[in-house]
This record gives C-alpha cells, sequence and structure tokens, in this order.
C-alpha cells in the first residue's frame, strides 16, 4: 500500500503507533553479612573446665574441711606493737659505767633521751645523780632508744664515753692544779708568818 492510499484511510482504520514498553527497573537488596560464630569444640571446652576446677573431696584429701557458713564470725584481734626492749631484758654486755652520762649528765641526757639527767641540776643533793646516770645511763638509753643491735648501740655511745673519759681526766687535772696551789699558797703563808716573827 502506497503513502497515497494510506493517507485516504479513515481514523479508525489507521494505524497506531505504540510506544516500546520499559522493562521494570531492578529492586536493590542490601546484602545480609552475618557475623561468623566461634563455637569450640565441646570436648575441648570441657577438658579446659575441668582442669581449672577443683572440687575438693573429704575423702581423697583428709585435712580438707568444707567451709560452714552457721559458724559465727570470728574476727582477729589487731596486732599490737610491742617494743623490743620489752620482749628482752636489757643485753648484759652494755651494761656498766658511763662516762658520758656521768660526766655530761645534762647533753647526754637530752640527746638520748634520758630526761631523768636533769635531775643533777637540783642544788646541794645533784652530784647523787651524777654518779646514778653514770651507773645507769646505758641502761635507760638501751630503753629510751628502742633499741635492738648491740653494735649500734656501742657506736652511738662511743663518742659520749670517750667525751666523758676526756672531760674527767681534765676536770681532774684542773681540781689536782687547784689544791696544788692551795696548798702552796698555804705554805707559802706559813713561811712568811714564821719569817716574820723571828724579827
Amino acid at each position: 500500500m502506497d503513502n497515497d492510499t494510506q493517507d485516504n484511510l479513515p481514523e479508525s482504520q489507521a494505524p497506531q503507533y505504540a510506544p516500546p514498553a520499559t522493562p521494570p527497573e531492578p529492586q536493590y537488596q542490601a546484602p545480609s553479612y552475618d557475623a561468623p560464630t566461634y563455637s569450640p569444640p565441646e570436648s575441648q571446652y570441657q577438658t579446659q573446665t575441668e582442669q581449672n576446677a577443683y572440687t575438693p573431696s573429704s575423702s581423697s584429701d583428709p585435712q580438707y574441711q568444707a567451709p560452714s557458713y552457721n559458724d559465727p564470725l570470728v574476727v582477729a584481734p589487731a596486732p599490737q606493737y610491742t617494743p623490743a626492749t620489752q620482749l628482752q631484758d636489757v643485753p648484759g654486755e652494755i651494761k656498766g659505767w658511763n662516762w658520758g652520762a656521768f660526766i655530761m649528765a645534762i647533753p647526754w641526757g637530752i640527746g638520748n633521751k634520758v630526761y631523768f639527767a636533769l635531775l643533777t641540776l637540783i642544788p646541794v643533793i645533784g652530784w647523787i645523780f651524777y654518779i646514778i646516770c653514770g651507773i645507769y645511763g646505758n641502761e635507760w638509753a638501751w630503753k629510751a632508744g628502742n633499741y635492738t643491735d648491740i653494735e649500734l648501740f656501742k657506736k652511738v655511745q662511743e663518742p659520749w664515753d670517750r667525751a666523758g673519759k676526756v672531760s674527767f681526766f681534765i676536770l681532774l687535772g684542773i681540781f689536782a692544779l687547784y689544791f696544788l696551789a692551795l696548798f702552796l699558797m698555804i705554805a707559802f703563808g706559813a713561811a712568811l708568818f714564821s719569817t716574820s716573827r723571828l724579827f
């Protein structure tokens, strides 16, 4: 059929134009990421559990006693501090005369925390406490200082003892010179008195 014939056909018989059908759009589906789960073998898990678990048995361990929750709660007493000087007597090695406590009672007593030595300041009777400090000075210093080592105590008291001896001999020399001078003065005065009577 030519083009003139197609143009003369009625509209009902004319061919209709139909656009091509479009395919439906595919719907997007998000992929599922399931995390893998690890399950250890049942035999291995039971073996490790049995190794870590401890179940005491009264038959296999005769010394074990299962705790009883019906027993009253027992609280241990708090430890009390006891100085070493109360646990044992004063060692016999440190007993003896202390020259530092005898000659320098006041500075020695303050330095060793033996304040009994301050009684030497009492007039008239103070010299008695000097002698007492010389006799019991080591024992008082041991107790006041909470010593536990004898060698350490001796090292602490050695300078005091040495200074006391030096001071004692110095005082002894001073007293000796004093009495010597007094004796010479008396003797010289007596000689002058006897000479004056001759004339």
